[in-house]
């Protein structure tokens, strides 16, 4: 009797909840540590990720530094400043295309927006060699590498701009990882769009492998960036002889 009725009220009064799908993460963090972090108590700042991270570095065979300091300096971290862009609706051969932090990533990018070469913001906006690139706001942290390709564009204000002493291609390679990406996207912020600031590259902890390791990798990426560059070169120049000994018009004429 008692078990009957008891059924009777499970049916009509317990209301079955459906979970999330997904895994819950949860963290616990010290009081030091919020107070290191500039008092932030973000989730996303103590995420589980980023501390699995942080062990992984712990256990590495090297030491760990923070990017930016001596062991592992760069001459600069910035963005560009955020300037009133005037697109050019007649292009010519003096017109620099412009590129956002998504074409950025493209192996041949194809800019569809140019300015003029004496635009204002050329100069605060250009590229030199060397330079690794950071996407900073809406999809955060990812990353290339600036080979003769690249250098040749603007790159917008969302992009973050790091200049190392040396060996950019090993910083390049340790940002691409799962680790430096989890690092990074603990330092998001924003209630609508999210984005990171060059501070939290700044605070990137780092292996600080052997210097001929570095060199090793470094010297790897920058054959794949040169590679990729004869690549787009030879890609121009058969574009060219197709449209020559077809007698085509030039591509910018059939947009």
């Amino acid at each position: 009797m008692v078990n009957s009725v008891a059924k009777k009220l499970e049916k009509e009064f317990i209301e079955i909840i459906n979970l999330p799908k997904d895994d819950i993460s949860w963290s616990s963090v010290s009081l030091s540590e919020v107070l290191e972090r500039d008092n932030r108590l973000e989730a996303s700042t103590f995420n589980i990720d980023r501390t699995h991270s942080i062990q992984l570095l712990e256990n590495s065979k090297y030491d760990l530094v923070l990017l930016g300091t001596k062991e592992i300096g760069f001459k600069d971290c910035f963005y560009g400043p955020r300037a009133k862009r005037n697109y050019l609706t007649n292009i010519d051969s003096t017109s620099i295309g412009f590129l956002g932090s998504s074409e950025m990533l493209d192996i041949y990018p194809n800019p569809v927006k140019f300015v003029s070469h004496d635009n204002s913001m050329v100069d605060s906006l250009s590229l030199t060699e060397g330079t690794i690139l950071i996407s900073r706001s809406g999809t955060i942290g990812n990353v290339t590498f600036v080979g003769q390709t690249l250098s040749k564009f603007l790159v917008s204000e969302h992009a973050i701009r790091l200049v190392m002493n040396e060996f950019p291609g090993f910083v390049y390679t340790y940002l691409k990882t799962d680790v430096a990406q989890n690092l990074l996207h603990a330092e998001k912020f924003g209630s609508v769009i999210l984005e990171i600031e060059p501070d939290a590259l700044k605070n990137m902890l780092i292996p600080n492998a052997p210097a001929l390791i570095k060199k090793k990798i470094h010297d790897l990426i920058m054959d794949s960036y040169a590679n990729r560059d004869e690549s787009n070169r030879l890609i121009d120049e058969a574009t060219k002889i197709m449209i020559e000994e077809l007698e085509l018009p030039p591509i910018d004429d059939l947009k």
